[in-house]
């Protein structure tokens, strides 16, 4: 392991992290038999070099929340104004540019249900003043954090290792267990607000910005007993499933050139959409997917090598091919989704819903318009 970089080890330590969460330690030096004192020296070593950031993934259609990934073909004169307006709603977690054949915009969403409609109406908005030509948007229920195994690094070169013929054999292996076994379809296409009170929201909100916090520390802040926020932490936080997934932030591609690929993959039936995501849920390249509301589409969000990327395209190419998709194209981010995506605005939630300021978000498009 140099200073600065990290080894096999490593890895696994991440990999166990993103399996059992950073609050159980102990089974994860159970199962790497290593002493937990070395465990948390080589975790707080990542933390403290930059190598490794914890936060959470919540589960946004647990909270109230639609997610929405939105590509704006902007006009290029009005693209800096474009972009100051769209920050101006804190709702938009993220927004970038696309690296495709004409001028986009990214953003990705999370917008309380209810406010659906005003998206829409600030998006047409947009287009009537001139400030963008065209937009397509993707409703999703959920966003599934893509957990990193650590079978794809190789310790010896200390590299990634993809073989696209590898992952389309598990690909015909899930599918060969769908036959004889079924598939249970995830990903219901409700929405449920289960948060239960504010100090719900104030978990989240920390685990958002460090997602090992610890109990102790974050009562110190909230002026509550650990005991009030165990209780909290385990009956709603756990028990109501508000988080989806931990994330573990790993700079797992040191010194290497990445691509920020999005992918989007059409299905004649769910359950081949079940059977790909399956097939993918621990492939190192992928951080993010999500499920299209109202059709058998997926959108994968990765960051991989250029030789991983053209692996994966070779897989695609092999599945479409054999009748398994019915299409899929993508698009390049600027960046790592991870990099960009800030965290829920916590401080909208009041009186058991989130606060959503259309008013204010279209006054700010019209002074953008106006210069």
């Amino acid at each position: 392991m140099g200073r600065y970089g990290f080894d096999a080890m490593d890895v696994k330590i991440v990999a166990g992290l993103n399996k059992y969460t950073p609050r159980k330690i102990h089974k994860i030096s159970q199962v790497l038999n290593i002493p937990e004192s070395t465990l948390r020296h080589r975790i707080n070593r990542m933390l403290r070099l930059g190598l490794l950031k914890m936060s959470i993934n919540p589960r946004y259609d647990y909270l109230g929340m639609l997610t929405a990934v939105l590509h704006i073909k902007y006009n290029p004169k009005h693209v800096d104004r474009l972009v100051s307006s769209l920050k101006e709603n804190p709702y938009a977690l993220c927004i970038q540019k696309i690296y495709g054949v004409k001028p986009e915009i990214f953003v990705f969403y999370a917008v309380p249900i209810e406010s659906k409609k005003y998206l829409v109406y600030y998006m047409d908005k947009m287009l009537e003043m001139g400030l963008a030509y065209d937009y397509k948007l993707f409703w999703m229920t959920f966003l599934k954090r893509v957990k990193m195994d650590s079978k794809w690094f190789d310790g010896r070169s200390k590299q990634w290792k993809f073989d696209w013929r590898k992952l389309y054999e598990k690909f015909l292996s899930e599918r060969e267990k769908y036959i004889k076994e079924g598939v249970e379809l995830s990903l219901e296409e409700k929405v449920y607000n289960k948060i239960k009170d504010m100090y719900d929201i104030r978990l989240l909100e920390a685990m958002e910005e460090m997602g090992d916090i610890s109990l102790s520390d974050l009562s110190q802040k909230l002026n509550t007993t650990v005991q009030n926020l165990h209780y909290h932490f385990h009956r709603h936080i756990l028990g109501e499933d508000l988080v989806e997934a931990y994330i573990m932030h790993f700079a797992k591609y040191l010194n290497t050139p990445v691509l920020y690929p999005v992918v989007y993959i059409d299905f004649e039936k769910a359950d081949m959409r079940e059977i790909l995501t399956r097939t993918v849920d621990d492939l190192y390249a992928l951080e993010f997917i999500g499920y299209v509301l109202g059709g058998n589409k997926v959108i994968q969000i990765g960051a991989m090598p250029i030789s991983t990327f053209l692996g994966y395209v070779e897989f695609l190419d092999r599945i479409l091919a054999d009748g398994f998709i019915k299409k899929y194209k993508f698009y390049f981010l600027e960046k790592n989704l991870l990099d960009c995506k800030k965290k829920l605005p916590y401080h909208l939630y009041k009186r058991g819903g989130w606060t959503y300021e259309n008013e204010k978000y279209i006054m700010s498009l019209e002074r953008s318009g106006s210069k």
